[in-house]
Formats: C-alpha cells, sequence, structure tokens
C-alpha cells in the first residue's frame, strides 16, 4: 500500500507524500540537502489539446515511449 501512497503510478518517483518522509528525516537529523521542484507551467494544454494518454507518454522518463 505504500507503494501506491508513496510513489506516482505513472513515473514511478515520488510523489508529494513519499517525498515528505525523507524530507522530514532530514530535517530531524539535521542535515544539509537540496531540493529541486519543477513547475509544469501550461502542461494542463497538452492533456487539454492532445489527451491526457499523450500527456502520460510526455512525462515518462523517455518521453514518447
Amino acid at each position: 500500500m505504500a507503494l501506491q501512497t508513496d510513489f506516482g503510478a505513472l513515473t514511478g518517483i515520488y510523489n508529494r507524500n513519499g517525498g515528505e518522509k525523507p524530507i522530514a528525516k532530514l530535517m530531524r537529523k539535521n542535515r544539509h540537502f537540496a531540493l529541486a521542484l519543477i513547475d509544469l507551467n501550461g502542461f494542463k494544454a497538452v492533456n487539454d489539446i492532445f489527451g491526457h494518454d499523450t500527456g502520460d507518454e510526455v512525462l515518462l522518463p523517455n518521453g514518447f515511449a
């Protein structure tokens, strides 16, 4: 069940819920870390114009697989 709640089903990478756990652990240990976030401005248009299946393919690590 944790796999479903911590990782995106499509990409297999941490979602918000899963990403907060290791960040909280690092903060409790007073460890230095870097965090990069990507905002996909305008991505809704990809889904609206080309459909969600195409939007999903764009999000895959190798793109249009």
